[in-house]
């Protein structure tokens, strides 16, 4: 396999730390993902990447949102996707 090095199968970036090391690239186009919230990032092409799901393909009924959740003291944001009414 030719791939670059830091680089998986489906072209996600694997390195540590440091500026960029959350870009990821879409396995389906080849450019590069943005960032819409701290563990959801997405492409023009309309595929996306979640932390926890991984890749996936958005449709027009998916709201990505954030939700506040207290855990102790802190309250987090954890981004969710929800579907329309």
């Amino acid at each position: 396999m030719n791939t670059p090095p830091g680089y998986g199968i489906i072209g996600t970036w694997k390195g540590g730390g440091g500026m960029g090391a959350s870009n990821k690239v879409c396995p389906v186009c080849g450019r590069k993902m943005k960032q819409q919230f701290i563990g959801l990032q997405h492409c023009k092409c309309g595929i996306s990447w979640k932390k926890d799901i991984g890749f996936f393909e958005r449709t027009s009924d998916m709201v990505f949102a954030l939700e506040r959740r207290a855990e102790g003291k802190k309250v987090k944001q954890i981004p969710v996707i929800r579907r329309k009414d």
